[in-house]
């Protein structure tokens, strides 16, 4: 029934507006063509039970953190975040461990909590932790990791 209207969600001119097919069928209301135009509404559109359902198996992407293989949802962030523990982190923080990450369906995808707390980070669930944290040990050396996906230029504000 509605849509966004193509702009990347943190564009400042992302909306959401009526699709034309609702708009055809809310000028139907209160008329007598109303039965007639919702059956053929329901009959060419998805209903949002199916929706749901086909979102819970969505295509999962495959991702190696720690040595263990998990799994992202689709999306830009999490491909983001899949290059960070698979490419970045090898290149420029080599050895190191993932003590979090978190998928945008399952935020708390790896948190290792003790690790983070010998380390003197105590988190809560109620903490916003940056997108991924790494730990080089021979360096002792934390990577706190945000990952963006944007548009437009990087000023004071967004930084």
């Amino acid at each position: 029934m509605i849509e966004d209207n193509g702009k990347a969600t943190n564009s400042p001119n992302y909306r959401y507006r009526l699709t034309e097919e609702t708009v055809k069928i809310l000028r139907t209301m209160q008329t007598p063509a109303w039965k007639e135009s919702l059956k053929k509404f329901l009959y060419y559109h998805e209903k949002l039970i199916d929706i749901y359902a086909s979102k819970k198996i969505m295509t999962m992407m495959p991702v190696n953190i720690n040595g263990e293989d998990f799994k992202f949802s689709a999306g830009k962030h999490n491909e983001l975040q899949k290059a960070i523990i698979e490419e970045f982190a090898p290149r420029f923080a080599p050895n190191s461990e993932c003590l979090y990450v978190g998928d945008t369906i399952e935020k708390d995808l790896v948190k290792n909590v003790n690790k983070l707390k010998k380390l003197g980070f105590e988190i809560t669930l109620h903490d916003k932790m940056p997108d991924v944290v790494l730990y080089r040990e021979d360096k002792d050396w934390i990577y706190f990791v945000e990952s963006v996906t944007s548009i437009g230029p990087m000023d004071s504000k967004r930084i």
